[in-house]
């Protein structure tokens, strides 16, 4: 089956980040997770990034879901071609989505940074929870997710300035 091609790994991807985001997003290698339904749980501390990549083919829906342990996060998900598809911020206790259907075929990089001060440490564990070609409400779905993200980054910022 095709979602057994999929690959979320962490080697190599220094070489794709470099090109295609910010130099203060993802720096350090780590694990391999492999099929849908799987999971990795990463060790992060304040300042530090982790980066995946999801190879998926065009057409499909894929969601993935981060969700950090004692810490708050910033994500990032590139597309093959290095343009933003999602970004957005997960709180502590909390876990966000990010649903997408590929535009293109491609490995597609997803970073994660931790936004506390280096003295904090944690973790964060992710899952590729659906791949397969889109259907349905899947569309909707990739849009609400993204809805979702834009919403949080608006109320992040009406607390900030109150």
């Amino acid at each position: 089956m095709l979602f057994r091609k999929v690959i979320i790994s962490f080697a190599g991807l220094l070489l794709a980040m470099v090109s295609s985001a910010p130099a203060s997003f993802g720096q350090t290698p780590a694990a391999l997770l492999e099929t849908p339904d799987g999971a990795a749980t990463l060790p992060i501390a304040g300042g530090e990034s982790v980066g995946m990549r999801v190879d998926v083919p065009a057409g499909f829906y894929s969601r993935i879901v981060v969700e950090p342990s004692g810490i708050r996060l910033s994500y990032r998900l590139l597309g093959p071609g290095g343009e933003l598809i999602a970004h957005g911020r997960v709180w502590r206790g909390r876990a966000a989505g990010v649903s997408f259907v590929a535009a293109s075929g491609g490995l597609h990089v997803l970073t994660l940074r931790c936004d506390d001060e280096s003295r904090y440490a944690g973790g964060v564990t992710v899952r590729l929870t659906a791949l397969h070609p889109a259907a349905g409400l899947d569309p909707d779905r990739a849009r609400a997710s993204a809805l979702e993200a834009e919403a949080g980054g608006l109320r992040e910022r009406y607390v900030r300035a109150s």
